[in-house]
């Protein structure tokens, strides 16, 4: 535990060694499952900072977590990259006993590296994201549903709807019109279960690197205007940019929406997170404590607390719907 004013520790753990790309909270917010490099997903007490459990969820990385709603599942993906071959597999965990009940490879059917991957909110859907292509799996019956190819440039980001009805794509944006033209058009939309194209945004940014809706579904999060190091707030309806808010110093690595949609968390490359109003569009507040880029961040379901985890190897709980004024750390 961290006092933000004094920066006093209170209580810190280890328990690994290598990145952490996700995080996720039970409904209950009592745990906090992490998955990274290494092969182990990680469960941890919320309310102790203690390490509870320790899974083997495959043999490369563990790229996404997620629990069920209802707490009785968790489910991770996992990404396996080499020169020679790339595959994804999902394994969903039972959260009480946590024994493994379904297992869904990809292997032999995915051809170029994998960039990310992806679990829908309501856990039936599993996307594989590369450069050229995402593959869109049903869990349950493990085939694949389509593929689809990007609408400009590459893939390098995904986001789900809160109903799981369409996802969000960022690329690298580059389009060239018919007339030759250079443009940057960097985040679709599209129908989870067709893979028909809803929308493609006209405002030119690119790279899109992170995305997140808000709870209602009616705001997308993004970043995409290159050195401006700047967060925009979408019109999910129209495709307008309702916000840009400015303030890092560094590329943007990722977006977080509290669950009221009232606050806006972002993580950079410049080892900070920054809160926002959202309505307003209004800087709050600057968390600092990590020391190398911010990989991912992920408010609690009562939005009193945000996990976050960095290329430092840390993960930290902080404290951002109390009065403490703290963060709980581990290593």
């Amino acid at each position: 535990m961290w006092d933000i004013d004094t920066w006093k520790e209170k209580r810190s753990l280890t328990g690994f060694t290598h990145p952490t790309y996700d995080i996720t909270f039970s409904p209950d917010n009592n745990i906090l499952a992490s998955g990274g490099l290494d092969p182990y997903i990680y469960l941890w007490d919320v309310n102790t900072a203690e390490k509870t459990n320790q899974l083997i969820g495959s043999k490369d990385n563990v790229g996404c977590i997620e629990f069920s709603s209802d707490g009785r599942s968790l489910v991770s993906g996992s990404n396996h990259s080499t020169v020679n071959e790339s595959y994804a597999t999902v394994i969903k965990w039972d959260a009480v006993t946590y024994t493994k009940n379904l297992i869904l490879s990809t292997k032999n059917k995915i051809t170029t590296p994998l960039v990310l991957v992806k679990i829908s909110p309501d856990m039936s859907n599993f996307a594989c994201v590369s450069l050229e292509v995402v593959q869109m799996w049903d869990i349950q019956n493990r085939n694949l549903k389509y593929t689809l190819q990007p609408y400009a440039g590459n893939f390098l980001s995904i986001a789900w709807s809160p109903d799981g009805k369409i996802f969000a794509t960022g690329s690298k944006g580059v389009h060239i019109g018919e007339d030759q033209s250079v443009r940057y058009k960097g985040i679709s939309l599209w129908d989870v279960e067709t893979g028909e194209q809803h929308k493609v945004f006209e405002a030119e940014i690119g790279p899109v690197s992170s995305l997140a809706f808000s709870p209602d579904g009616k705001t997308l999060a993004s970043d995409g205007l290159g050195t401006d190091y700047a967060v925009l707030l979408w019109d999910v309806s129209t495709g307008e940019a309702k916000f840009i808010l400015k303030g890092h110093t560094l590329i943007i690595m990722c977006v977080a929406f509290s669950p009221n949609g009232n606050i806006l968390a972002s993580g950079s490359a410049d080892n900070t997170i920054r809160l926002w109003n959202v309505t307003t569009g209004k800087h709050i507040r600057t968390l600092n404590g990590h020391t190398e880029a911010i990989k991912n961040i992920t408010f609690s379901s009562d939005g009193k607390k945000l996990a976050s985890c960095s290329y430092d190897g840390t993960i930290y709980l902080w404290n951002v719907g109390s009065s403490e004024n703290s963060i709980d750390t581990a290593k």
